[in-house]
């Protein structure tokens, strides 16, 4: 769609455009700068740590603007459940409890995809991914842009009738989804941060509502700070990091900020679809929550 519009432009409007793009990159600059301030002091907490990366998860470009798309096909959802799956079975407890709540602080015994579930009355239901603790459980419904969450609950509930584990049920999807999942439980939703949100139902289970970034938060934590991590669960995680941030958070990579501040600090045309689609001060709030955390026992 830029590049239509660029296209579009004839020579005598840029005369127009150009003052009025100077004066809205002037207006992100200050922020830009801040961010890429703190890009470089995490960077330096890379080179400082004990995990074999040098450099953040960030440096390379695989935004949707990008040609680099990197080893997933990211247009569907269960390409996106498989591999965090993997990253949860091959997991150590560290991350679990990054991740999840400090009551699972251990590996699961054992990780299930799509396991389906029969109701008799209802529709079945097929739970995305299921963890199995000793005597507790817990089932996560994978969202991207499929924004059916009303079958969640009902999911949870056939998942409970099956085992009796004590579960724990989360629904994860992107940040950018936010208001449809307003929409479709109103006040139905307990809003907080800490604990997450949660859908509550008097016909089904409750089910926690989890964003994709805590995912890429809790594997960047896990990096930095955890212990007795194996290289190839390092390097998936270190890869899913790149694309849940970029292309479901929607976070900006090093090199964008860097060519918008350092290199050319009036950004480009070419910049301004991504410029008005990312919130700065989102991105900055999540990279400084990094820095405030130091290595855990």
């Amino acid at each position: 769609m830029m590049t239509t519009l660029i296209d579009n432009i004839r020579a005598g409007d840029w005369e127009e455009i150009d003052p009025w793009w100077k004066v809205h990159a002037r207006e992100q600059q200050e922020e830009l700068v801040e961010l890429y301030k703190l890009m470089e002091d995490l960077s330096e907490k890379w080179m400082r740590s004990d995990s074999r990366f040098d450099q953040d998860p960030l440096t390379v470009d695989w935004s949707e603007s990008s040609n680099e798309t990197g080893p997933l096909n990211t247009g569907r959802e269960e390409n996106w459940s498989d591999w965090l799956a993997h990253l949860i079975r091959s997991s150590p407890g560290y991350f679990i409890r990054e991740l999840f709540v400090e009551e699972f602080d251990s590996k699961p015994k054992f990780v299930k995809r799509e396991k389906a579930f029969q109701d008799e009355e209802e529709s079945d239901r097929r739970a995305d991914i299921l963890l199995y603790f000793e005597d507790k459980g817990i089932s996560i419904e994978v969202k991207l842009d499929d924004v059916n969450y009303g079958k969640t609950g009902h999911t949870a509930h056939l998942i409970e009738q099956r085992d009796d584990r004590d579960w724990t049920h989360f629904l994860l999807l992107p940040k950018y989804n936010e208001e449809v999942l307003k929409n479709v439980f109103g006040s139905n939703i307990r809003w907080s941060e800490d604990p997450r949100p949660m859908i509550l139902s008097d016909r089904y289970s409750d089910v926690e509502v989890m964003y994709w970034k805590d995912v890429s938060l809790a594997l960047r934590r896990t990096l930095l700070y955890g212990d007795s991590l194996t290289p190839h669960w390092e390097a998936s995680a270190y890869l899913f990091i790149t694309l849940i941030e970029q292309r479901l958070f929607r976070i900006y990579p090093s090199s964008f900020v860097e060519r918008n501040v350092v290199k050319d600090r009036t950004a480009a045309f070419s910049d301004i679809d991504r410029l008005k689609t990312i919130d700065v001060k989102d991105q900055i709030e999540y990279l400084s929550s990094l820095m405030e955390v130091e290595k855990r026992e």
